[in-house]
């Protein structure tokens, strides 16, 4: 399961890594400036939020609840666009998994990396068109969880950004203590984490996580504050040390780090870069779409937020309908 907003320079490097491995891909198209229903097909599902509010929990966790119901699914993962898992082959991912079967939820660590020689790209490119992917020696302490839904049922909730699974079990309703967390499996293995596709697009992630996180200022709970201590342009070298460190501790206070800290490995080196071009030039040809404004429907959920904190889920507002996800009405 993946939620994503535009993303055309790593969407396609998305969508060719993970179809090899995955039975089917459930694609969350948060307001995006292209109709990504263009990819549909028998194994890509889309669902357009049009909605400006980032609410990623609400949206992650409504479809969730519609997939697990209705096609039952071994295993779920639930990545950002730009998280890749470290498998190559259908065959290698399934010994994977079946080497861990009786494991409920399993974790991966982010493996930071970024594309040093993509500065400003230009058009219709994307990051698999770098000749110079670098990851970071060492890997993050931030995971990546992965649920075992055929062991564990559906009585599992995803919280913001996956890096933690908690018990679904009358969590509704629940204003006491902080819900049970389900203790998940570390594999020892990465997920090769490419926050961004250019310098430029590096810039612009960080203002984006900016503006989500003021939405939800006076939510209690909700986290993410440490975003206001990045910087809002970077140098190359900037770049690295941030991308390094990536959402790992105070930014003000991050070490150092040059070419020497990272290894280069190209992660779609056996991808048929054709079909990858073919997906974007799909994606990029599709009529601009203008983005939503912010509805009252939208306030009034931000509003049960900042009441309620995150003690209490709100995705029981939302629902599924005709490839559309939507606050309920009425």
């Amino acid at each position: 399961m993946l939620l994503v907003q535009d993303g055309a320079s790593i969407l396609p490097e998305f969508i060719a890594h993970h179809e090899r491995i995955f039975h089917k891909i459930h694609i969350i198209d948060h307001n995006s400036r292209y109709d990504l229903s263009v990819l549909r097909k028998p194994n890509i599902a889309v669902y357009r939020a049009d909605m400006a509010t980032y609410f990623q929990e609400e949206y992650v966790n409504t479809l969730l609840k519609k997939v697990l119901s209705e096609e039952a699914p071994d295993w779920t993962f639930t990545l950002d666009v730009d998280e890749f898992l470290p498998f190559f082959t259908k065959k290698e991912f399934h010994e994977f998994l079946e080497s861990h079967k009786k494991k409920r939820v399993i974790e991966f660590s982010w493996r930071n990396g970024l594309p040093i020689d993509r500065l400003s790209p230009a058009d219709n490119t994307g990051v698999s068109d770098s000749s110079e992917l670098m990851f970071f020696n060492s890997m993050a302490q931030t995971k990546k969880c992965a649920v075992n839904s055929k062991l564990t049922g559906h009585n599992f909730y995803i919280p913001r950004s996956n890096h933690r699974v908690q018990a679904r079990k009358g969590f509704f309703d629940f204003l006491g203590a902080r819900p049970r967390k389900i203790t998940a499996f570390d594999t020892g293995k990465e997920i090769f984490h490419l926050l961004s596709s250019s310098l430029d697009d590096f810039c612009e992630k960080v203002q984006a996580f900016k503006k989500i996180r003021r939405e939800f200022i006076g939510v209690g709970g909700h986290g993410g504050s440490l975003i206001f201590k990045y910087p809002d342009t970077y140098k190359v070298e900037d770049w690295m040390m941030f991308t390094a460190s990536y959402r790992s501790g105070n930014p003000q206070e991050i070490p150092r780090v040059d070419r020497s800290d990272f290894f280069k490995f190209d992660l779609f080196s056996d991808l048929d870069s054709s079909y990858i071009r073919e997906i974007r030039q799909r994606i990029l040809s599709t009529p601009a779409i203008k983005k939503t404004e912010t509805s009252p429907a939208e306030l009034r959920i931000i509003q049960d937020k900042k009441k309620y904190g995150v003690r209490k889920r709100l995705f029981e507002e939302f629902e599924v309908s005709e490839g559309k996800l939507r606050i309920k009405t009425g």
